[in-house]
């Protein structure tokens, strides 16, 4: 008896494709290059804010590398000359003299006379004052001296 033995072996071979941003296979500049993965298998390169990119800067990325972006400050300096002529002007003054007259006010004029505020009334007497009575009032105190507050 010939027994006949037939085996069958598959092999499945699986091929798994690495990002190029993660396995490193990209092109980007290796210092300062940012890669971006746009999708599967496809991926784009990039400098960071302070950089420019000056070589393969469009896909394929080819030899891409970025470069410190330069700034120029370009500084300008005014000269200006000012020329300044003095005139001198003999001027002559003229001062007049003045005089300030103080005249004091009578006290009937400004109430430090000190007769009855109610009932009496103070009279200019030359230079002086004398007290007297509104009408229809008599003289109760300070009477003998018209000067002297009643």
């Amino acid at each position: 008896t010939t027994t006949t033995t037939t085996t069958t072996t598959t092999t499945t071979t699986t091929t798994t494709t690495v990002q190029p941003c993660r396995d490193g296979t990209h092109s980007c500049d290796a210092e300062n290059g940012i890669c971006v993965e746009l999708g599967p298998g496809e991926w784009a390169c990039e400098c960071p804010e302070n950089m420019d990119c000056v070589a393969g800067c469009d896909s394929p990325h080819v030899a891409h590398q970025c470069a410190a972006t330069t700034t120029t400050t370009t500084t300008t300096t005014t000269t200006t000359t000012t020329t300044t002529t003095t005139t001198t002007t003999i001027a002559t003054t003229t001062t007049a003299a003045s005089e300030t007259t103080t005249t004091a006010l009578h006290p009937c004029d400004d109430g430090t006379h000190g007769c009855d505020a109610e009932q009496g009334i103070c009279v200019i007497d030359g230079s002086g004052w004398a007290c007297a009575c509104k009408t229809g009032y008599i003289c109760a105190s300070g009477c003998n001296d018209p000067s002297v507050a009643h």
